[in-house]
């Protein structure tokens, strides 16, 4: 797991934050791996937002929450693959209005995640147990 990041924009006359592909994966709780894949394969659509000179996907709030939404709508499990499930489907049409309402200026995006101390601090307990377990892996097999 990579650490998630995060990002300050002007957008509309306002500063919102948008954030790494690490943020939705773990609202997801898929690995980062497993969200690019499905970026890769085009069940993911392409965040609002490139920002230049960078190779990081940037999500808004309003994308990871829906996103996340149509998720766990979907139902999307283990054993099943996302592609047989409405996510696709739905996170495209997702987008598309989401788009569509921000270039109409009928939507104004959060300046930035609700929970997003909680989610910081989760990210940051996860990845130091990640490095613990494999720390400890190491030792064990010395």
């Amino acid at each position: 797991m990579s650490t998630p990041r995060k990002k300050a924009i002007r957008f509309q006359g306002q500063v919102i934050t948008v954030y790494s592909i690490g943020y939705l994966a773990h609202n997801a709780k898929r690995s980062t791996d497993t969200v690019r894949r499905w970026e890769r394969k085009g069940i993911l659509p392409d965040p609002l937002f490139k920002i230049p000179n960078s190779n990081l996907r940037w999500y808004t709030a309003t994308e990871i929450y829906g996103y996340t939404r149509i998720f766990l709508n979907a139902n999307v499990r283990t054993k099943i693959p996302i592609g047989q499930t409405t996510f696709k489907l739905q996170a495209i049409q997702f987008r598309l209005e989401l788009k569509k309402r921000l270039d109409s200026g009928e939507l104004k995006l959060p300046a930035s995640l609700v929970h997003e101390k909680e989610a910081d601090q989760d990210i940051k307990t996860k990845i130091k147990n990640r490095w613990k377990k494999e720390a400890d892996s190491i030792i064990t097999d010395l």
